[in-house]
């Protein structure tokens, strides 16, 4: 019994043509692996921007509704840090945006009649790959017990 021309040809594996479409088909699944890896990594970097900021926020927040009723004063300050807390300068400074967030913290006492105050923390910063400024808002009350 002999075997059919096209039979043996088949057994000799892939040919070149084959091999390219193979190869060029794996480029393309790479690249497209390749841009969700980049893609992912700037997303983690806005969320652990993110994560910073909730967590001066926070921070100062519990700092000031921890101190008694009579040692909040009304008022407005905001502070420049870094992710650590440290100070550091002006946040509108292009060169120096990067990694620095603006906290501002307000006590106000919208019912002079009642003994409660209200304490806002809003923490701001600039988020260079996506060129927009952010901000967490966290508010609180304290009354006198």
């Amino acid at each position: 019994m002999k075997k059919a021309k096209g039979a043996k040809r088949a057994e000799r594996g892939f040919s070149l043509i084959e091999s390219m479409i193979a190869a060029a088909v794996f480029t393309i699944g790479s690249l497209g692996l390749l841009g969700m890896l980049v893609s992912s990594s700037q997303g983690m970097a806005v969320s652990e921007r993110m994560t910073h900021g909730t967590v001066l926020a926070r921070q100062k927040l519990s700092e000031l509704t921890r101190l008694p009723y009579d040692s909040i004063a009304t008022g407005a300050e905001t502070t420049n840090i870094d992710a650590e807390g440290a100070a550091q300068g002006d946040l509108g400074s292009e060169a120096n945006s990067d990694g620095w967030f603006a906290r501002t913290w307000t006590v106000s006492q919208p019912d002079t009649t009642i003994d409660f105050k209200l304490v806002r923390v809003d923490v701001k910063w600039r988020d260079k790959a996506l060129k927009i400024e952010r901000q967490v808002s966290m508010s609180s009350g304290k009354s006198r017990q």
